[in-house]
């Protein structure tokens, strides 16, 4: 499962950058959002690391010339960004939510521990 989607990813990637030499930023900021977003719940915090720096290579293209731009791509840039960013927060409180479910299932056992550790077993206090 993992070779796979280890490779959809690759494939994906090594499509964005064979497009990037022809397609408009415009473009490849559309095409890296609609990737990230879709794999949003796969990538590793690496993985966002990557496609964060190749966003901001794209912004700084963009704002090199922003003013050629029409209305309707800022417009477009701009709702790209807010789907790039707004998947990012998403996995991170989905990151979030698994730790807390995580350490409070461990926490019974940690007051155990402690209680015994500080000498004061939780069947003593009975």
């Amino acid at each position: 499962m993992k070779k796979n989607v280890l490779f959809r990813l690759l494939s994906a990637a090594a499509c964005i950058l064979m497009s990037a030499g022809c397609a408009t930023t415009t473009d490849k900021i559309n095409s890296l959002v609609d990737e990230a977003v879709e794999n949003s719940g796969n990538l590793t915090p690496e993985e966002w690391a990557q496609r964060d720096s190749l966003l901001e290579e794209y912004l700084l293209e963009y704002e090199s010339d922003q003013e050629s731009y029409t209305p309707e791509e800022q417009e477009a840039i701009d709702k790209a960004l807010g789907r790039y960013y707004g998947a990012q927060m998403r996995e991170g409180i989905e990151q979030t939510k698994r730790g807390v479910q995580e350490f409070m299932e461990r926490l019974p056992g940690f007051i155990d521990g402690f209680m015994e550790g500080v000498g004061m077993p939780l069947d003593s206090l009975q």
